[in-house]
């Protein structure tokens, strides 16, 4: 099974369909350096990437921005056991 490039990283192993949790345990997909895709490093990459956001806008624009709404919204539905029918349904109900 050849590697799936997403940006910067190869992932070997399985991709699951959407509806499966893919951060679980035992999941079977890892980066190409060897290291398990998981909630771990999941929230690991979260964290580095929040930091450069910052890094590049301020943090004070990041602070007083949708910025903290906007990650927790995200991380609910990355590890939700099912994902939603459309990624935008649950930030719609935000601005209603």
């Amino acid at each position: 099974m050849s590697p799936t490039v997403i940006g910067d990283l190869e992932i070997t192993g399985p991709i699951a369909p959407r509806h499966v949790e893919v951060l679980a345990p035992g999941a079977g997909a890892s980066l190409a350096d060897g290291r398990t895709i998981d909630s771990a490093l999941y929230d690991r990459f979260m964290a580095e990437e929040l930091v450069k956001i910052q890094g590049e806008i301020g943090a004070d624009r990041f602070t007083r921005g949708n910025f903290p709404k906007a990650v927790e919204m995200f991380l609910r539905m990355v590890k939700a056991e099912r994902f939603d029918e459309f990624l935008t349904l649950p930030a719609y109900e935000q601005l209603a």
